[in-house]
């Protein structure tokens, strides 16, 4: 018994140890780094990145909402900045060609990406590598901030969604 009491700080401090050498790997891992070639993706994905631009996609209809702007996280902040897009309903939509625009011209065009039910991706203002579920818009400033409205309209020039950033 005196042996474990004796062993047991060590055990605790290994425990600590690992956990925290665990943390900081995963973060450092996911913080901005695209998802090497290969690696399986969860089997229900949220998003994926469409391997070929020859895919076409049937035109959605006009009154049918498909995706939302579910938030504006940061408005101002560069750093931080980004519009989260969310997919509403059931089903895949084909983003390639859609914009994310505002009325004094700042214009992110979406590259070839699905989005699948209950999907969502992040479009971050400043420069970045571009992964499954962020894409970065490569600006050195904010484009954002509290009264601006942002528009998502569809590659048919179709308005899909409005957000009033708060």
């Amino acid at each position: 018994m005196s042996v474990l009491k004796r062993l047991l700080p060590y055990i605790i401090l290994n425990i600590i140890v690992s956990a925290v050498t665990t943390f900081a790997v995963l973060t450092w891992w996911n913080n901005g780094r695209p998802i090497p070639p290969g690696l399986g993706l969860p089997t229900v994905p949220t998003q994926a990145v469409v391997a070929s631009a020859q895919v076409k996609s049937t035109p959605l209809p006009a009154d049918a909402k498909v995706v939302e702007i579910a938030e504006v996280v940061g408005a101002g902040n560069l750093d931080v900045e980004s519009v989260v897009i969310k997919r509403v309903g059931v089903g895949e939509v084909h983003m390639n060609g859609w914009r994310l625009e505002d009325s004094l011209g700042h214009r992110f065009t979406f590259p070839d990406i699905i989005l699948f039910t209950d999907g969502a991706v992040r479009v971050t203002t400043r420069a970045g590598t571009n992964t499954v579920n962020e894409l970065y818009w490569g600006l050195t400033q904010a484009v954002w901030s509290s009264g601006k409205t942002i528009s998502l309209f569809d590659d048919q020039g179709i308005l899909r969604a409005t957000l009033t950033v708060p």
